[in-house]
Order: structure tokens, then C-alpha cells, then sequence
């Protein structure tokens, strides 16, 4: 399930979107979006490819480049990889028909990007969700919530 889309082009936010309270990334989206661009571009210094996901306890996350964007999705770990490949090369053609000549004359205003939310949601390829997540206030085991960001400055410690 989708929890999380980030959309960058060129070190910019795009789009920043969750869908359900419980899946707030807790982190400064500005920041976290220049660390995954960052991780990206230095994954792309191997010549075996791109990454195209990470894991960790509770959440994957996927990347994919198309078109001069960076599409960042935030998954369960329950997921299948192929389903969300498909997942986000879908969300990458969409949103580049939807606002590929806005994104081409990309001028830095970012307010028009807000209704693909809306898109997604009404083509059933992201549904509105809540509830057994870390964020969530029913979440059974809310003491040991743990954002993102705080999973990699976890793993940065052990190393």
C-alpha cells in the first residue's frame, strides 16, 4: 500500500504527499527529499544501475527517474516490488501527461502539483489509509514508533 509520494526535479519538491494521517514521513520533506536525490545520484555512480528500492523494518523505499523527475513511493514491506514498479512507472506517465508542459516551464510555483493526489485516489492506483502504521494513534505498538529518518540515522549508527 502506498503510504508516501515524493515527486523532485532538480532538487525541488514537487509533490509531497501522503495518504492517510498515519503516514506522515516526520521529518522535514525538504531534507528528506535531498537525501534520497543524493542517494540516487551516488547510486548512479556504480555502473550496475540505479537503486531502486530500500529496505527497512517496516517500509520500503522505491525510486524511479523518468523523465527528469524523481519519484520517490513509500510502501509497506508486504508489497510486491514488481506491483509497485508498475505502481510508479504508472504514476511517472501519469503525472507527466497531467503536467508535463508545467514541469517543462517549471517556474518554482509548486501549488498546481496538488490535485494529482486527487488523481491517484480516483484511479484506485493509491488509496486513503489509516490504522496499524507506526504514526497512527491505534497503531498496538505506539511506543516504538520510528519515522524514516530515524530508521537511517539508526542504521548510520551501527556502522
Amino acid at each position: 500500500m502506498i503510504q508516501n509520494l515524493i515527486i523532485i526535479k532538480d532538487g525541488t519538491t514537487l509533490l509531497n504527499d501522503n495518504f492517510g494521517n498515519c503516514h506522515s514521513l516526520n521529518s522535514n520533506p525538504i531534507l528528506l527529499s535531498a537525501f534520497f536525490e543524493a542517494l540516487i545520484s551516488f547510486s548512479e555512480e556504480f555502473e550496475q544501475g540505479t537503486l531502486e528500492q530500500l529496505k527497512f523494518e517496516n517500509t520500503n523505499v522505491n525510486f524511479l527517474k523518468s523523465n527528469g523527475l524523481l519519484y520517490i513511493l513509500v510502501s509497506d514491506t508486504s508489497d510486491r516490488m514488481q506491483t509497485i514498479r508498475s505502481k510508479l512507472k504508472k504514476i511517472a506517465r501519469l503525472f507527466n501527461e497531467k503536467f508535463g508542459n508545467t514541469v517543462k516551464d517549471f517556474t518554482g510555483e509548486i501549488t498546481s502539483f496538488s490535485q494529482f493526489k486527487n488523481t491517484l485516489l480516483e484511479l484506485e492506483i493509491a488509496q486513503k489509509n489509516c490504522g496499524k502504521h507506526s504514526e497512527c494513534s491505534e497503531y498496538p505498538d505506539k511506543e516504538n514508533n520510528s519515522s524514516i529518518l530515524d530508521q537511517i540515522i539508526k542504521t548510520e549508527k551501527l556502522y
